[in-house]
């Protein structure tokens, strides 16, 4: 089977079962099997209107993968929020969507766990401040993160997924 996907990252899981394959930009994401290398499941972003935001992290115990997902990039609207990308925490078995939460910026790229399990770190390739929503790097010139936040993970798949902007600082 062959799959037409721009191939960014691949997270894989902690017991080194399954990984997560990420598209920078893209309409689809992969779910596959490391032991048979077969793929498991082909995955849709979020919603209309977003697109893989290039990266994803297992949770420490390999329960759920976190996910980012951007919008599309578009004129700023004048509202960063209308522009806001998102955190997609996914099923690990499966890949479907079990919670959805702020990024707490524009163009979310790249995720990491903090060694506290609790924490995720995102930085963000977007700004609004360049004319437009600007989402990657290509749209700067540069490939520094133009802002970081923090979202603090809590729950479980059998008491549901939420999560909160922890912090955020700008124009790192």
């Amino acid at each position: 089977m062959r799959f037409s996907i721009a191939i960014h990252h691949v997270a894989v899981a902690p017991d080194r079962r399954r990984a997560f394959v990420s598209s920078l930009e893209g309409d689809s994401f992969l779910l596959i099997d490391l032991a048979g290398l077969e793929v498991e499941a082909l995955l849709a972003p979020l919603a209309e209107g977003f697109v893989g935001g290039g990266h994803a992290v297992w949770s420490s115990e390999g329960a759920v993968v976190y996910v980012t997902e951007r919008r599309l990039p578009g004129p700023f609207s004048g509202d960063p929020a209308a522009h806001e990308g998102r955190v997609v925490v996914r099923d690990g078995a499966d890949g479907r969507v079990l919670a959805v939460w702020r990024s707490g910026g524009i163009g979310p790229h790249d995720i990491a766990l903090v060694p506290d399990g609790r924490t995720l770190a995102v930085a963000h390739w977007g700004s609004p401040d360049m004319g437009g929503a600007r989402t990657g790097p290509r749209h700067r010139g540069s490939s520094s993160p133009r802002s970081l936040s923090s979202i603090v993970a809590t729950g479980g798949c059998s008491t549901g997924w939420w999560g909160r902007i922890a912090g955020s600082r700008s124009a790192i």
